[in-house]
C-alpha cells in the first residue's frame, strides 16, 4: 500500500510539469517573448516539482498529501500563466481544461494496460507524453489555434464540454483506482477516451463552418453596399447625360439670347444668360460623363469612373472590352468585381513615382471561345501572393477585401481566376465557362 501511495503521489506530482509544454504550445499570444515564455515554463515546472517535494516532506504521500500535490501547484501555475497570456478570456480557460483533459485521458488509457501506482506506469506515462509532444505540435497545434481564433466569445460555455468529460473520466475510472476500489468502470472510461477527440473535431468543424457563414454574410453585405453605391453613381451619370442632352438642345436658345442681348447692349441680361450657362456646365462637370464602352450601363459606369480617376492620376487607361449578352453571371455583381479590380489597379498605379509610365489595360479574349477578361496595370514592386489561396495579400489595415470578393465571385460562377506578374506589370485574368 505504501508503494502504491508513493507512486500515485509521483504520478500527481509529475502531472503539472508534463502538462506545461502543452499549455505553452496551445496558447500563441503571450506578453513575453517566445524565449522568455519557454524559460518561464521551465521555472514553473521546476517550482512545481520543488513544491511536490515540500508537500511530501510535510504531509507524506497519503490521500491528503496527494490531494494537495494534485491541486495547489496546478492552481498557482494556472494563475501565473494567466498573467503571462494576452488571451485573458474564456479561450485560456478552455485551453487549460483541454490540457487537463488530455493528461487525464493519457492517465486513463495507460492505467488500462499498466497498473496505476507502479514504477512502470510512471515510466510509460513520461515516455508517451514526450512522444506525443512533437506529434501534437506538428499535427494538432495549427488546427487547434485556428479553432481558437475562429470565435471571440462563447468559450466559457464551450469549456463545459471538456470539463464534463474530465469529471466523467475521473469519477468512473481514475478516482476509484486512486481510492483502491474494486469496482472500476473500464468500458465507460474507454468509451469516454475514444469520443474525446471526436468531440474536438466536431467543435473545430462547427466553428469553422460558423466562421465561413459569417464571412459569407459579410461578403454579401459588402456586395449589397457596393451594388447600391454603383447604382446610385449610375443614376447620377445617367441624369448628367439627360441634362447634357437638354443643355445641347437649349444651347441654340442660349446663343440667340446672347446675340439679342449683345445687339441691344443689355449687359445685365447678357451676364444673366452667361451665369445660367455656367451654372449648368458646372453641374454637369461635377456629375461626370458616361462613355459608351460596352453598351452595358453598369459596366460603362464603372469604366467611366475609372477613366476619370485615371486621368487625374496621369494613368493611360485603355479599354477593349465586349461583354457577351449571354454571359452566365449577374451583371451587377460582375460590375462590382470589375470595380474592385480596377480600384486595386488604380491604387497600384498611384504608388508609382511621377516619372514612371502608368497604364491600365482592360481587354477581353476576342469573340472566339469562352469569355476571357484581363486587367493589367503597372506596379512599383512585386505583389505578395498567398501560396495557400493564390490571392494577393497586403498588411495594410482595411485592405484586401476586393481580392476576396473577386475570388468569391469566381467560385460562385465557376470561373478560373489567375494572377500573373512581371517585374513591372501585374495582371488579373478571369476565364468564364461557356
Amino acid at each position: 500500500m505504501e508503494s502504491f501511495d508513493f507512486y500515485a503521489f509521483l504520478a500527481l506530482a509529475t502531472m503539472l510539469p508534463l502538462a506545461i509544454p502543452f499549455v505553452v504550445m496551445l496558447v500563441d499570444e503571450w506578453i513575453l517573448s517566445a524565449r522568455l515564455i519557454r524559460w518561464a515554463a521551465v521555472i514553473v515546472a521546476i517550482a512545481a516539482l520543488a513544491a511536490a517535494g515540500a508537500i511530501y516532506h510535510l504531509f507524506g504521500c497519503d490521500r491528503y498529501g496527494r490531494d494537495l500535490v494534485g491541486s495547489v501547484p496546478i492552481l498557482i501555475a494556472c494563475g501565473l500563466f494567466y498573467l503571462f497570456t494576452k488571451c485573458r478570456d474564456g479561450r485560456f480557460l478552455f485551453t487549460t481544461v483541454t490540457v487537463a483533459l488530455l493528461i487525464t485521458v493519457l492517465n486513463a488509457v495507460i492505467s488500462i494496460f499498466v497498473p496505476l501506482g507502479t514504477p512502470a506506469w510512471l515510466v510509460v506515462k513520461i515516455v508517451v507524453t514526450l512522444i506525443l509532444l512533437p506529434i501534437f505540435y506538428f499535427m494538432c497545434r495549427k488546427p487547434y489555434l485556428r479553432m481558437l481564433h475562429s470565435a471571440a466569445a462563447g468559450w466559457m460555455w464551450l469549456t463545459l464540454i471538456p470539463l464534463s468529460l474530465l469529471f466523467a473520466i475521473n469519477s468512473c475510472y481514475l478516482m476509484p483506482l486512486f481510492l483502491h476500489r474494486e469496482t472500476v468502470d473500464v468500458w465507460t472510461a474507454v468509451a469516454l477516451c475514444a469520443i474525446t477527440p471526436l468531440i474536438y473535431v466536431t467543435i473545430h468543424h462547427f466553428l469553422q463552418s460558423m466562421q465561413e457563414q459569417y464571412r459569407a454574410q459579410q461578403n454579401e453585405a459588402v456586395l449589397v453596399a457596393q451594388i447600391h453605391a454603383l447604382e446610385q453613381q449610375t443614376e447620377r451619370i445617367l441624369s448628367a447625360e439627360r441634362m447634357n442632352r437638354i443643355f445641347r438642345h437649349d444651347l441654340r436658345h442660349f446663343l440667340q439670347l446672347l446675340k439679342s442681348s449683345a445687339l441691344a447692349g443689355d449687359a445685365a441680361e447678357l451676364l444673366k444668360v452667361v451665369s445660367t450657362m455656367d451654372k449648368d456646365l458646372t453641374q454637369l462637370a461635377g456629375i461626370g460623363q458616361l462613355h459608351r464602352y460596352t453598351g452595358s450601363v453598369l459596366i460603362d459606369t464603372v469604366l467611366s469612373l475609372t477613366a476619370a480617376q485615371a486621368a487625374d492620376l496621369g494613368v493611360d487607361f485603355t479599354v477593349s472590352l465586349t461583354v457577351p449578352e449571354d454571359l452566365p453571371v449577374d451583371m451587377t455583381e460582375f460590375a462590382v468585381v470589375l470595380s474592385n479590380a480596377l480600384e486595386n489597379a488604380l491604387n497600384a498605379c498611384s504608388c508609382l513615382p511621377p516619372e514612371t509610365p502608368r497604364c491600365i489595360r482592360v481587354v477581353d479574349g476576342g469573340c472566339i471561345g469562352p469569355f476571357f477578361l484581363a486587367i493589367e496595370n503597372t506596379i512599383s514592386a512585386p505583389v505578395a501572393i498567398d501560396l495557400t489561396t493564390g490571392l494577393p495579400t497586403t498588411d495594410r489595415p482595411d485592405h484586401g477585401y476586393g481580392a476576396k470578393s473577386i475570388a468569391a465571385f469566381a467560385e460562385k460562377y465557376h470561373a478560373v481566376l489567375d494572377y500573373q506578374q512581371t517585374k513591372s506589370t501585374f495582371a488579373l485574368r478571369l476565364l468564364f465557362p461557356k
